[in-house]
């Protein structure tokens, strides 16, 4: 088998972008985290924002419950808006490389389908998980929260995939096999996830270095073999089915779907049930975690979603391809 083609050139410059906005997310995070605390304890001092308003308000709730891994996780973002543009600029991105964004009504029936799909197994997992009391059902389940998990998975859905399956997917397209694409894509995607801190770390005095700690103790997880197994394989799943989704279909409303159909089901999940004991003590490990995408019963399920979405994406494109009978009187409008 040949190896697929790569362009390293076109590899290393976005390898070499992340690396820029990770440094500079380590560098501003500290600010960040500052210049937050800093203000909900001068609103508080002033007597303009007392604790039942910081408690009532979005904003200020966020900020005072966020620890510094939530403020270097919006340093990222940040970072990430101020050297995107230029990266994209450099490689010379054009929009002609992203897929077609404005909808038909046969994309919102891709959409559609793939978010009950994604959104459905997943959920019956959880409901199985239940049943066997691997997870226990909160006294006060909020059953009709939906609103608060829909939200948050139609935008990260959007945002991601616009991203790594419009913008990344598009460049290496351009520069690299198809097949090199989809790799280097789903390796990038499972990695940036991954970059998280461990469960149980706890950074409790901030200083200027601070971000780049943090960043350490996010690369030693790639040491941790369980920790790597449970979630990255996960990650890797859920990245080349998305892919595969969006190279089957041309369009990026099916792997839309699957995307807020997963991040729904996992935080519609989350805020009815909270982990069991023997859960947490790791007895039902490696094959479930603490959350929905932890473990080789997520990851059979990702599979398995991703099989039967791309079986409608080839049922779909072989109707659309039909030949027509003696009575049409033209071809299929594309």
């Amino acid at each position: 088998m040949q190896p697929p083609e790569v362009n390293r050139s076109a590899l290393w410059r976005l390898l070499a972008c992340l690396a820029l906005i990770l440094i500079l997310a380590a560098a501003l995070s500290p600010v960040l985290f500052w210049l937050g605390k800093g203000l909900l304890k001068a609103l508080h001092e002033s007597g303009f924002s007392n604790y039942d308003q910081q408690q009532r308000s979005w904003l200020w709730a966020e900020i005072a419950k966020a620890d510094f891994p939530r403020f270097f996780n919006r340093s990222v973002l940040i970072a990430a808006l101020a050297v995107l543009p230029f990266y994209l600029r450099g490689a010379g991105f054009k929009q002609s490389m992203l897929p077609r964004l404005k909808p038909s009504g046969r994309d919102g029936l891709d959409f559609a389908v793939a978010f009950v799909l994604a959104g459905g197994l997943l959920l019956e997992l959880g409901y199985w998980m239940t049943w066997r009391e691997v997870y226990v059902l909160r006294v006060d389940a909020p059953w009709w929260g939906v609103t608060a998990a829909l939200i948050p998975a139609l935008s990260v859905a959007v945002i991601e995939e616009i991203l790594f399956r419009g913008f990344i997917l598009g460049l290496f397209l351009k520069s690299m096999s198809a097949r090199a694409a989809a790799v280097w894509t789903t390796a990038i995607f499972a990695a940036v996830h991954f970059m998280k801190p461990a469960e149980g770390v706890v950074v409790e005095n901030v200083e200027a270095g601070t971000g780049f700690w943090l960043i350490a103790s996010i690369l030693a997880n790639f040491a941790r073999v369980d920790f790597f197994l449970a979630e990255f394989c996960t990650l890797v799943a859920v990245g080349w089915v998305l892919v595969k989704a969006r190279l089957a279909t041309g369009q990026l409303w099916l792997p839309l779907g699957l995307h807020a159909g997963w991040v729904f089901g996992l935080k519609y999940f989350s805020a009815l049930t909270k982990s069991s004991k023997a859960l947490k003590a790791g007895e039902f490990s490696p094959w479930i975690g603490e959350n929905l995408r932890i473990g080789l019963l997520p990851l059979g399920v990702v599979l398995l979603t991703g099989w039967f979405a791309l079986q409608w994406a080839i049922l779909k494109r072989e109707g659309e391809t039909e030949p027509e009978g003696p009575d049409s009187r033209g071809g299929q409008e594309h």
